[in-house]
């Protein structure tokens, strides 16, 4: 049995057509992409350009973004099922837009469809070898009713969502959010997720963190619009239960793997301490963490202004982060990082809060080195992926060991 990871970046493709990706080292499964306007790793203002994140399974491709720009109020989001990544303006118009070709033996193909001429920098996780059993990028419509059942054809390991509030088919415009969930399995203390609104045409914004919840649809208030958990995972589907939303409706974008092991949890950053921070007592040794923050310190709340910063993490070498930032006063920056696993800016100038780096991977523990640190200490949720356990069994650790999904050291302990 093997488990092979990798993240890594490059540079879009200035023209449209194909684009092979090497160096991965192995023949990926599945590929996560998360991008940004950014053409360099660094920070600043955005120019009508969207933030969001994309997968790949060799067949289907799906990707989320949200759009706003610096100094103006307006604002777009977009899911779809039929590219892997889309960039686009505030008014959804797309700039440039791939589809995926083909997982190849040392990287994968994707194919340019429409281009303009911009090298945006894209980071990506790609996981494979005999380990990942199944893996799918998929889509879904959410009901009216309280219950959504989606079929697979295999029992999910690791769960991972994205989507367009209120839309009811793809490609899917909803209502200017962008948001991240994880699920790990049945129970409901095995998800979380985040969600923010920057609702066109207004300057109030809000962001946060749910634990419990796998999809969030945020609003501008502290109330967010729609919220969904994990209620179930079979032998070949998994059900989705609406806990706020009435009979509103969502297209939903979705990342579903077999065969590695999986575990999620919340942390709180330290307070304004740079150094190493160690999260412990996973059920197995990871060899990957995916991050994702609302960029806010209350549990389940949901607070001003509008923040979201996503990230991930193979070695010491390969790790990449992005980030959307908004003041009430319509400033908005966002950021990609080819050296940093997780990075929050306050926008304006911008003004770096904090982030961190790869430290190293041990025996059922991550440790990350932050390098810059607030007093702040905002929630960062993070998902744990490992080999699979000898003769195929499920390795799941308790999720609620530890104050927020696992114990600490270090700036914290």
């Amino acid at each position: 049995m093997a488990l092979n990871v990798k993240v890594g970046n490059f540079a879009a493709a200035t023209s449209t057509g194909s684009q092979a990706i090497t160096g991965v080292g192995f023949l990926p499964k599945i590929v996560i992409f998360f991008y940004t306007g950014r053409t360099t790793s660094g920070a600043g203002a955005v120019s009508s350009r969207c933030t969001g994140w994309g997968a790949f399974d060799g067949t289907n491709e799906v990707c989320n973004g949200l759009a706003i720009d610096d100094g103006a109020s307006h604002s777009a989001d977009r899911a779809n099922n039929d590219k892997v990544v889309r960039l686009f303006d505030r008014a959804n118009t797309t700039l440039s837009e791939a589809d995926g070709t083909s997982l190849d033996a040392d990287g994968f193909t994707i194919n340019w469809s429409t281009n303009d001429a911009t090298a945006y920098l894209i980071g990506y996780l790609a996981l494979g070898g005999s380990d990942i059993t199944n893996a799918v990028a998929g889509s879904m419509i959410i009901g009216t009713g309280s219950t959504t059942s989606e079929t697979i054809g295999f029992a999910a390991d690791g769960l991972i969502f994205g989507g367009a509030d209120g839309a009811t088919s793809f490609p899917a415009t909803g209502n200017s959010i962008l948001g991240i969930g994880v699920a790990t399995g049945v129970l409901s203390t095995e998800q979380h997720a985040i969600s923010g609104r920057k609702r066109h045409g207004s300057n109030t914004t809000f962001s946060g963190y749910d634990s419990g919840r796998c999809w969030v649809a945020g609003d501008d208030s502290a109330t967010p619009n729609q919220e969904y958990h994990v209620s179930t995972i079979d032998s070949t589907s998994f059900t989705l239960t609406k806990d706020v939303g009435g009979t509103n409706q969502a297209a939903l974008i979705y990342v579903a793997i077999a065969g590695a092991q999986f575990e999620q949890g919340v942390f709180q950053s330290p307070n304004a301490t740079t150094g190493t921070q160690t999260v412990s007592g996973l059920g197995f040794d990871p060899v990957a963490v995916l991050f994702d923050s609302g960029c806010h310190t209350g549990a389940d709340t949901y607070s001003a202004e509008y923040n979201i910063a996503m990230g991930a993490m193979s070695g010491a070498t390969e790790e990449f982060c992005i980030g959307q930032f908004h003041t009430d006063t319509n400033l908005h920056d966002e950021t990609a990082k080819t050296d940093k696993a997780l990075s929050i800016y306050t926008a304006g100038t911008p003004t770096l809060d904090e982030e961190f780096e790869f430290s190293s991977f041990g025996t059922t523990q991550f440790v990350i080195n932050w390098t810059t640190s607030h007093a702040n200490q905002n929630r960062i949720g993070w998902l744990a992926i490992g080999a699979a356990v000898a003769g195929g069994a499920t390795g799941k650790s308790n999720p609620l060991s530890g104050p927020f999904g696992g114990p600490f050291s270090g700036p914290l302990g």
